[in-house]
């Protein structure tokens, strides 16, 4: 099969590319490492703009989706909360968000190729060339949706040394009922816990039958992330968000990059960055799915 794109990384900026273009009636490839349903610890929160450019119904979303109407702010022992009239965002399981994602791209027109990990990109004047484990493949136009190391990004992108990269560790757990109904009060809305020094955040988000938390910093290469990590359990499990009798998850370590100073170039011959690849994690909140969302279309 003779394909328009290709598109490398299938969470949703890569699967949103391949949507859009199959429902064009052009013929995109997309190429991930892993096999889809995988497990990616994100603290899932879409808002409804994020949800109305991919064009999913909350309502009729078939997997885990938990609406908030309310969010909490803590900063050195202070708490404010903000309350709205209807959703202003939403939790939801990335494992099942991206799989729901790249099926529909499939069932569009798209070529998905699972567990086919990129280990080359070169640009000619006639097309771009993609080495794969499994042999090379071409095609007019690649576009990078491969996350914080896409090697879209890495070949082509002319990625900048002072780019400000947020390094993150999350846990995400699955409660027993007898813990979820104990989590009850805490469960209404997400909670954002200010770092003291303002260089990052630490979270606890709800969504359904599961908690996610977690700590992201920037500089995070300093050595703090443990230590800011472990004072967060303690608060939680001091103010009862997390039972001292909860196992959960081990924490696992993702980075991104905010798009504070536009560091790494995003278009040029036969190529185009998108979602994290392109640095596009908004800089305040760190949220990456909705630009990922909106740069794919």
């Amino acid at each position: 099969m003779i394909h328009d794109v290709i598109v490398v990384g299938g969470g949703p900026g890569g699967s949103t590319a391949a949507w859009r273009l199959a429902t064009a009636g052009a013929r995109p490839l997309v190429l991930d490492a892993a096999v889809f349903p995988r497990v990616k610890i994100c603290a899932g929160w879409v808002t409804p703009v994020a949800l109305a450019d991919v064009e999913i119904d909350p309502e009729k979303y078939p997997h885990t989706i938990q609406p908030f109407t309310a969010c909490r702010l803590a900063f050195e022992g202070a708490r404010h909360e903000t309350r709205w009239t209807r959703p202003a965002s939403y939790g939801i399981l990335r494992r099942e968000f991206d799989h729901h994602l790249l099926e529909r791209a499939a069932a569009a027109g798209a070529d998905v190729r699972q567990g086919t990990r990129v280990t080359g990109i070169r640009v000619t004047e006639a097309a771009v060339r993609v080495a794969t484990e499994r042999g090379e493949l071409e095609a007019s136009l690649v576009i990078g949706a491969g996350g914080h190391r896409c090697p879209v990004a890495g070949a082509l992108g002319q990625i900048s040394t002072r780019e400000e990269v947020v390094v993150a560790q999350e846990s995400e757990t699955q409660l027993a009922p007898e813990h979820a109904a104990e989590l009850t009060p805490f469960t209404d809305a997400p909670e954002l816990y200010v770092e003291p020094d303002l260089r990052g955040y630490g979270w606890y988000f709800p969504k359904g039958d599961w908690v996610n938390i977690g700590i992201g910093v920037t500089g995070g290469n300093d050595g703090s992330l443990p230590r800011r990590r472990d004072a967060l359990l303690s608060a939680l499990r001091a103010s009862g968000r997390l039972p001292t009798q909860l196992p959960i998850a081990p924490f696992k370590g993702h980075a991104y990059v905010v798009r504070r100073q536009a560091p790494r170039t995003l278009v040029g011959p036969r190529f185009c960055l998108v979602g994290d690849a392109a640095g596009l994690a908004r800089d305040l909140s760190g949220e990456g799915i909705g630009p990922a969302i909106r740069s794919g279309r």
